[in-house]
């Protein structure tokens, strides 16, 4: 693999050139690295939801998916930065939870991408009711 480096599209967006062989480059979008984020998050038992703002609102009634809602990805001296809002399940223990989420989101991107990530953020957002609290 070569050195991994980035290229800003836009303020959102940044696409991660993880390698450069003989056949060509391999690049890996922001949003991408959000859908995995969002993914592994939802694996935690007690993690009902991911939240996105007003921007991902209005896409979603657009009928556009937008998987990577509510996650900032940020690329920082050559590591990854994730920041993912959640709703967590009401009469769950929200510090396990957030630790759990951490891990999970960590190892499936560095998993996946063969990225390196330094930080992964978790801010609740929220807490769900829903009829299977169980502790």
């Amino acid at each position: 693999m070569g050195k991994t480096e980035y290229k800003e599209k836009k303020a959102e967006s940044l696409e991660l050139s993880v390698d450069n062989s003989e056949f060509g480059e391999v690049k890996i979008s922001s949003e991408v690295i959000a859908t995995i984020a969002v993914h592994a998050a939802m694996e935690v038992d007690g993690v009902v939801g991911t939240v996105g703002g007003i921007k991902n609102d209005l896409i979603s009634r657009l009928g556009v998916k937008n998987e990577g809602k509510g996650v900032r990805v940020v690329f920082v001296n050559d590591k990854l930065e994730i920041t993912i809002l959640v709703n967590v399940a009401y009469g769950k223990k929200i510090p396990e939870i957030s630790k759990e989420t951490q891990t999970k989101i960590k190892e499936k991107i560095e998993y996946m991408t063969g990225l390196e990530v330094n930080k992964v953020n978790v801010r609740v957002a929220g807490v769900t009711y829903t009829d299977s609290v169980s502790e």
